[in-house]
């Protein structure tokens, strides 16, 4: 499996990768508090385990610009991540359609494509 370059949509390795070949994580920090989180813990606590969800720095931090790199990229890989059978969002999207594709299906935390 070939890495990509990419800055939302990404293929998982080690054990992230059971779970999907793509992947999208468009957010740092999660609202829910849980006590077991292991974003909260470690070096990069302050970035990972903050308390309110934000768009990540490297996405330029604003929701159209992550928007708008994940459509590129989503157009990119698109026949790809078909074959693969989805992509898995982290955080279930709040947009879920791209300007130049086709309605994608949202099933729990998948978008299927086609």
């Amino acid at each position: 499996m070939s890495k990509t370059k990419n800055l939302a949509i990404y293929r998982p390795n080690g054990a992230a990768a059971e779970y999907s070949t793509w992947a999208c994580n468009l957010y740092n920090g999660c609202s829910h508090s849980c006590t077991y989180c292991y974003c909260k813990r470690g070096v990069f606590g302050h970035t990972l385990g903050k308390d309110v969800p934000e768009i990540k720095a490297l996405l330029g931090g604003d929701p159209k610009k992550a928007y708008h790199l994940f459509c590129q990229e989503l157009d990119k890989y698109r026949d790809q991540i078909t074959a693969d059978g989805g992509l898995f969002f982290s955080k279930k999207p709040s947009v879920n359609r791209c300007p130049s594709s086709s309605s994608p299906r949202l099933l729990g935390g998948y978008m299927r494509i086609g």
